[in-house]
């Protein structure tokens, strides 16, 4: 090498390296994601149906009826229902719940937004709620979006099934 001659920079190195090793870790989150998302063909992945089956858990925990085979139908009412719900959305909406419930349903996805390490289907309602109470009172504003979207949808498809009124103690519509 010639005295006048500089030598290349390492830190160069480093960041051609860390660029590849980022863009590299985001084509596979990203490939998964996509993998793993939460609707296609306008209805509900088994990856999107085990979240909103664990969301709905949370949510409704104390209004479920707590008869283990009632509690498990009413679950599964109510993901039928979100599916049908989520179904007839404009497909704006719903790429942007397949994506959302495709983060979710991944695991990495899963523990970056909700710091939670068991998987949806096998967590235990205490989990459930302390990883909603983590999106809902995230300092950043998208987990708390997360969170009141889901939320929204849970209650609409909740509530509108007549076959929860009576758990709930709602007697239904008053007739006109």
């Amino acid at each position: 090498m010639k005295f006048n001659q500089v030598p290349r920079s390492p830190t160069r190195r480093w960041f051609l390296r860390a660029s590849l090793l980022v863009g590299g870790s985001v084509a596979l989150f990203g490939g998964a994601v996509f993998r793993a998302r939460g609707i296609r063909e306008r209805r509900l992945t088994a990856s999107g149906k085990e979240v909103i089956r664990a969301f709905g858990l949370a949510f409704f925990d104390n209004l479920l009826p707590r008869d283990p085979a009632q509690r498990a139908a009413a679950l599964d009412r109510h993901v039928a229902n979100l599916d049908a719900m989520l179904s007839d959305l404009p497909r704006v909406t719903r790429l942007e719940t397949s994506a959302l419930l495709g983060v979710l349903g991944n695991a990495a996805g899963r523990v970056a937004m909700t710091g939670m390490m068991t998987d949806w289907g096998d967590a235990s309602v205490p989990q459930l709620h302390a990883a909603l109470e983590t999106l809902r009172t995230s300092p950043l504003r998208d987990p708390q979006r997360v969170y009141y979207g889901l939320r929204g949808l849970s209650c609409v498809s909740f509530f509108t099934d007549s076959q929860n009124w009576t758990t709930i103690g709602y007697g239904g519509p008053n007739e006109l």
